[in-house]
């Protein structure tokens, strides 16, 4: 009895001295100039729940850690309002412990404002395309499992028949 008390023991302390490794990061890289200068870091590896993490990139405040119910996940809440783009060093120590690792902030191509979305335009140029363009097949008719009368192909019906159309009122004209 007491042999298996002590090798119980033992087995415990060797767990909580196993070597201490980050596996993964997500999301695995990020930007900085973004509305929301918060960063959530979720953090994976073998018993991570109980490292520290520092980080002494200029610009990055670690505002919270969270330790969750698992030992193997730690969630990283970041602020990178004054952050450029670099890569900064994440520090993480467990005990005697230390790992280093490198964690990119990249520079963004284009402000949110600036970009264009899916508008009434696009809509009106998939059904009726500019002369000289053919229309992109972008719905499989009669994928597996489905018969001829699915609303898939009765969609690209409709798309084939106005494109038709269209060729049909350029070459009259």
């Amino acid at each position: 009895m007491k042999t298996t008390i002590a090798a119980l023991l033992m087995g415990t302390a060797m767990t909580m001295n196993a070597a201490m490794k980050v596996d993964r990061i997500e999301p695995t890289d990020w930007y900085v100039g973004m509305k929301d200068a918060s960063l959530q870091l979720m953090v994976y590896g073998q018993g991570i729940k109980t490292a520290d993490v520092t980080t002494d990139y200029p610009g990055v405040r670690i505002d919270s850690i969270v330790r969750l119910d698992s030992p193997n996940y730690l969630l990283v809440y970041m602020n990178l309002a004054e952050a450029q783009p670099g890569t900064m060093t994440l520090n993480f120590r467990q005990g005697k412990q230390k790992q280093k690792i490198p964690y990119q902030l990249k520079a963004r191509e284009k402000n949110g404002h600036e970009r264009i979305g899916f508008s009434n335009a696009d809509v009106l140029y998939m059904l009726m395309p500019r002369e000289g363009q053919t229309m992109t097949r972008w719905m499989a008719c009669v994928p597996t499992g489905t018969t001829a009368h699915s609303p898939a192909c009765a969609t690209e019906a409709t798309l084939r028949a106005y494109a038709s159309i269209s060729t049909i009122s350029r070459n009259s004209a």
